[in-house]
């Protein structure tokens, strides 16, 4: 059977159930399983986040692999700074690190991804900028 005939077999037939073995014989050599296979776009949440809804939320697990930072580094920024964390940071000569945007819901950390996207941009040092003839990709 072709694939021609096949779509109009199924097409006849709206609704039917076909099993995946059935199909490929029906086909016989004309296609491998291989190549039957949906194409799945795998994407981790470091790249989706700046590609999703802005309203889209995350949860901790997602946030961290969007940031590519760990759990602990992410709840050390969500937590309130209290005097003593500062008084440390200025011993070191370093500053309090800023807050990640973030919301509690139900008790867990909830971040929505257009807040994440902002605040990635205002932490980011530009070290060196791109040619101004190269526009950014966003």
């Amino acid at each position: 059977m072709s694939v021609r005939s096949l779509r109009e077999h199924v097409a006849a037939s709206p609704g039917a159930l076909y099993p995946g073995s059935w199909i490929l014989e029906e086909l016989g050599s004309e296609s491998s399983p291989a190549a039957l296979e949906p194409v799945r776009e795998v994407s981790s949440w470091r790249e989706r986040v700046w590609s999703c809804d802005p309203a889209t939320r995350l949860g901790i697990e997602e946030a961290a692999e969007a940031l590519g930072r760990p759990r602990g580094w992410i709840y050390q920024r969500c937590c309130k700074v209290t005097p003593k964390a500062r008084e440390r940071a200025a011993k070191r000569g370093g500053r309090v690190p800023d807050r990640i945007p973030h919301r509690k819901q139900d008790g867990a950390l909830v971040f929505v991804a257009g807040e994440l996207r902002d605040w990635l941009q205002q932490q980011e040092d530009v070290v060196i900028a791109a040619p101004r003839n190269v526009r950014a990709v966003r």
